[in-house]
């Protein structure tokens, strides 16, 4: 076979006309946008980002600050993501656990003698997690996962008027919950024991008509709970345990909160505001906040996440980073609901309040846990509905469509991760 060639000019000729192509095609492909992927709320007025004060996605930078797995870790970087996420759920009569690993996915199963009359409290301790929950006859239980759950146990004798709170400073975990007699105690645990099971908190012993909410700032842990009418509106109290002792309770001046909905609290990490406090206001049933300030521990002047944030319930409320909140919450429709917060020096601002899931039929049982993502997902939150519970993740400022959290069932669900 006769090779065909061409002439040197037919040669200069077709290589100038690959360079034009090449050049047009360039110029096709990179119109000089930074953006990548889908921006976070609706367009602005020239089809762009927002311009309504929309909270951006938790950025690489924003998750370094405190440790967390950068948004597309998960996919793509050169180790697997190894974090894990365990929810905790049931009725007054059962009580499941489930995991969730970025190989296995979710795994299940019911934890017998447990159930969770109210809300229960998970946290990561140890290499695992450990959970307190409001079991038969208000018992206070424990139950924890290390590679596989424990046996559902009784922590003492103690019992509890409503869900446990939980807070990890270190290797010692502390629970906080409002006893029979309608006051506020505490048990510690450090490796497998719980000792005290029924501290008394304060002197005298604080009280009040729901439960507590606590976190750890620190080595600190910090205990709020909404103090007794006495015929007026009651403020929400403060206790910190620091050197093995509880400390007096403290008022957070200006809060006036509503007596049928415990608080909550959030570490923020590595910041000017090291806890933000959430409540419901007593007058108008807003969703209220209050953010310490690392330096100085002051409480700033509580103020509404937005004016129609509203609930009749306790709420959910975590740090997905040193400057980025999420809080969930269950509306006075029986929807969940979200709102996002950006920390700025000592002061938090908030997006509207929107659906958390898309369905208007999805009514929601008790309100919505929410946790800070792992393996590529800003934050999982995990609701407990018709008697299912299913989580959502952020990712890229959207949440996603409801999934199966397999063997998890009841009306009360809880969420962490680590």
């Amino acid at each position: 076979m006769r090779a065909h060639t061409l002439s040197p000019q037919a040669s200069a000729r077709v290589a100038a006309l690959f360079l034009a192509v090449a050049w047009v095609g360039a110029c096709a492909t990179d119109n000089g946008d930074p953006l990548f992927g889908t921006a976070f709320g609706p367009p602005g007025a020239d089809g762009g980002a927002a311009t309504d004060g929309s909270v951006p996605p938790v950025t690489d930078a924003a998750s370094a600050q405190d440790g967390s797995t950068p948004p597309d870790a998960g996919d793509d970087a050169a180790t697997p993501c190894t974090s894990s996420v365990a929810v905790i759920a049931g009725g007054a009569a059962s009580l499941s656990g489930a995991a969730w690993t970025k190989a296995g996915g979710w795994s299940g199963q019911a934890l017998a003698g447990g159930a969770a009359s109210s809300v229960p409290a998970i946290a990561p301790f140890g290499t695992g997690f450990l959970a307190l929950t409001r079991g038969a006859a208000d018992a206070l239980q424990s139950v924890s996962l290390d590679g596989a759950w424990s046996p559902v146990a009784a922590v003492g004798a103690a019992t509890t008027r409503g869900g446990p709170a939980l807070a990890v400073a270190g290797a010692s975990a502390s629970g906080v919950y409002q006893g029979a007699d309608f006051k506020m105690y505490d048990a510690r645990r450090s490796g497998a024991q719980w000792s005290p099971t029924e501290g008394p908190i304060g002197t005298p012993q604080s009280f009040g008509p729901t439960a507590p909410a606590a976190a750890a700032a620190g080595a600190e842990v910090v205990m709020a709970f909404v103090g007794d009418a006495g015929g007026g509106t009651p403020p929400v109290y403060t206790h910190v345990f620091a050197g093995g002792a509880w400390g007096p309770a403290t008022a957070v001046a200006g809060s006036a909160a509503y007596t049928g909905a415990s608080p909550a609290l959030a570490s923020v990490p590595s910041g000017a505001v090291d806890l933000v406090l959430v409540y419901i206001d007593d007058a108008t049933r807003r969703l209220t906040f209050s953010a310490r300030a690392s330096a100085g521990k002051a409480w700033s002047a509580p103020a509404p996440v937005h004016t129609l944030a509203t609930s009749d319930e306790g709420v959910s409320v975590a740090a997905l980073s040193a400057t980025s909140l999420v809080v969930t919450f269950r509306g006075q429709d029986d929807r969940p609901y979200v709102s996002r917060g950006t920390v700025a020096g000592t002061g938090v601002t908030w997006t509207a309040a929107t659906p958390l899931v898309a369905d208007a039929s999805v009514k929601v049982a008790s309100h919505p846990g929410v946790a800070r993502g792992v393996c590529g997902d800003d934050a999982i939150a995990v609701v407990a509905a018709g008697g299912a519970v299913r989580a959502t993740r952020l990712r890229g400022g959207a949440w996603t469509a409801l999934e199966a959290v397999t063997g998890a069932a009841g009306t009360h669900a809880a969420i962490a991760t680590r």
